[in-house]
């Protein structure tokens, strides 16, 4: 099947501008009501320009494994500066950075901050594409390419309502702050950095597809791996022999089953999954498999858990041991262990994964589905995310 990214970006675009349009900010994130000094920033929307830097920056290749962002980041600050917006390159790791805008607002009363945030790193170029990846070919209304609606449609479109604002010279109460972050797919590296560094909202949107509906409840993401130990033989002398891979066989099965504890909450309970990514298996700890004629006896599975509030690390980590219990009473040779595995940021914190959800009558809640409203003539569906980011 063809992998293919797409994303209709005029109401993507239109969606995020509304946040910071004349009535988005009349609710309490900008210009209050009865102050506007200006014409409305919608009409000040080029779609042509905002077609044309989503091209632009689908054409800059930039993997979050490799460390690719760094280019890219230095794209979009100059495309900010040319703005008049302050910027600022913060470096993350070696080579890779978040692009920081800054527009500064009056400071007026009821005025807050607001953080429109974006990731600018993509996953690898997968098989099966029927068009360039790379080439941001348009069609039908859609533009093509890696990365297009995970995320730079979103990051195009940030940049759009920033340029609407200052060709339309709204100036806002609250400060608007435009995060394009690296690493969000290294489980948000970049935005760690940003907190680290005392780059924060009163209040933020986090710019992930989703079809255009308000998502409150985000899951937390944990990569959990398992291994299996067994026995090796010859397989001339297989009988005495006990499988890895057998073994892990059975192991993926009840995973794949499992229901993990936490609230009786449906909307809770329906992030709760997981997905086994990757196995591999061979002769000890370094999977030698130029030897197929001999038994394995290591395995491991690698595997995303998503979950939700209420649930925490301790708890999934607790869930899998105890499933594996269970199979070691049907399967008494079982030898096997858990782990959780956390990117160096979320260890030198002290942190650990954890769901968020915010409240659906937050003034931002409101003021993006009151605009959405306004914008595209019927309300969203808010509802929740199984991703994490």
């Amino acid at each position: 099947m063809a992998i293919r990214y797409r994303k209709n970006i005029y109401p993507n675009r239109r969606q995020f501008l509304s946040t910071v349009s004349a009535a988005g900010f009349a609710a309490g994130f900008g210009i209050p009501t009865g102050q506007q000094n200006t014409g409305d920033p919608l009409l000040f929307i080029d779609d042509a320009a905002d077609l044309s830097l989503l091209q632009q920056i689908i054409r800059i290749r930039s993997y979050s494994g490799g460390g690719e962002e760094g280019k890219l980041a230095e794209f979009l600050a100059e495309q900010m500066k040319a703005l008049g917006l302050e910027t600022q390159l913060m470096e993350v790791e070696p080579g890779r950075y978040n692009a920081i805008g800054f527009l500064q607002g009056r400071g007026g009363s009821g005025g807050q901050s607001l953080m429109l945030n974006g990731h600018i790193d993509t996953n690898p170029i997968g098989i099966g594409w029927t068009v360039d990846p790379l080439a941001a070919t348009t069609r039908d209304g859609f533009v093509f390419g890696i990365g297009a609606s995970n995320m730079k449609a979103t990051c195009a479109s940030f940049y759009g309502a920033a340029r609407a604002l200052t060709r339309a010279k709204r100036r806002l109460n609250g400060d608007l702050l435009i995060t394009y972050v690296v690493g969000e797919l290294q489980q948000g590296i970049g935005t760690l950095k940003l907190i680290d560094e005392g780059v924060v909202a009163d209040t933020f949107i986090v710019g992930e597809p989703t079809d255009l509906a308000v998502l409150t409840l985000h899951a937390a993401t944990l990569t959990v791996e398992i291994d299996t130990f067994g026995v090796t033989r010859h397989l001339s002398k297989m009988e005495e022999s006990i499988s890895a891979i057998d073994l892990m066989v059975k192991v993926i099965a009840r995973i794949k089953d499992i229901k993990f504890s936490g609230p009786n909450n449906p909307e809770y309970a329906s992030v709760r999954r997981v997905n086994i990514g990757s196995m591999k298996a061979g002769l000890g700890h370094e999977y030698h498999d130029w030897r197929p004629g001999q038994v394995p006896d290591v395995a491991t599975i690698k595997m995303s858990v998503r979950f939700g509030p209420e649930q925490s690390e301790e708890t999934v980590l607790a869930d899998l041991r105890q499933e594996l219990e269970k199979l070691k009473h049907e399967e008494p040779r079982l030898q096997a262990e858990v782990r959780s595995i956390k990117p160096p940021g979320l260890v030198r914190r002290g942190l650990s994964p954890r769901a968020f959800q915010a409240n659906k009558d937050a003034p931002i809640v409101k003021s993006v589905v009151a605009n959405h409203t306004k914008i595209r003539k019927f309300a969203p569906e808010v509802t929740r995310a199984i991703y994490s980011t």
